[in-house]
């Protein structure tokens, strides 16, 4: 921030997306292009950048492949998306529908990625991506209040109260707020979140989405006789 100021990065973010012939540098404005111009001419501190970034990327590609196909797989298990997406290969152990189905998004986000404009768009994500943890901390926190019965089935460490007040509802209040303020400062830094009219509508889809996807399998499955909430009425879910 000191060497460029908020209003260069302001200026190339609005540029890429909004008139992008009056943009000058040979990159789209990503983390790695405003940290090499930071680091210029140092070429040492570039190295340490390049290297940091390729051996980051080698170890978080194992993240981002395995935890996602696992949130397939789970939907489908909880009957929130089509319960194919739960199938396990026999010979390799693991979802192989749910793999292929990540495989072919991430090949369709890599190009919108890649060939348009939604780099800047996508910088929306990371702004969600700590906001999105304080809905689970919020649970956390009114768990032992509203679910009693099952908090005794809980381990010992759930139960445990300071002052009166489960630990895990402290937690939850810790949790919340970190991750609140984590978002608040992704979303006013403008080395981090550049918002943009369609990084903010497609925020909002992901949203709606969810909760219409939820409850259009929620009723669907409801009118078969089936409620899919009683997964979440024991510990753990099933």
């Amino acid at each position: 921030m000191n060497a460029v100021s908020e209003n260069w990065f302001y200026a190339i973010s609005y540029s890429w997306e909004v008139a992008p012939a009056s943009y000058g540098l040979p990159f789209p404005p990503s983390q790695p292009l405003l940290l090499s111009v930071i680091a210029y001419p140092n070429t040492a501190l570039l190295a340490l950048i390049f290297l940091t970034y390729f051996f980051g990327s080698v170890q978080i590609l194992f993240v981002y492949f395995w935890v996602p196909s696992r949130y397939f797989f789970a939907w489908s298990f909880d009957r929130i998306i089509p319960t194919k997406f739960a199938d396990v290969s026999r010979r390799y152990h693991t979802p192989h529908i749910s793999i292929a189905a990540m495989t072919v998004l991430s090949v369709i986000l890599l190009g919108l990625y890649g060939f348009t404009s939604w780099p800047t768009a996508f910088t929306i994500g990371t702004f969600l991506w700590g906001v999105a943890y304080v809905i689970p901390a919020l649970a956390t926190i009114v768990f032992p209040f509203v679910k009693k019965d099952l908090l005794e089935q809980a381990p010992e460490f759930m139960r445990m109260k300071v002052a009166g007040i489960p630990m895990v509802s402290i937690l939850g209040v810790l949790c919340s707020v970190s991750f609140a303020y984590m978002g608040y400062i992704a979303y006013t830094n403008p080395l981090i979140t550049s918002p943009t009219v369609s990084g903010l509508a497609i925020a909002l889809g992901i949203i709606v989405g969810a909760f219409i996807v939820y409850f259009a399998s929620l009723a669907y499955h409801r009118s078969r006789g089936l409620d899919t909430q009683m997964a979440f009425k024991e510990i753990p879910p099933l």
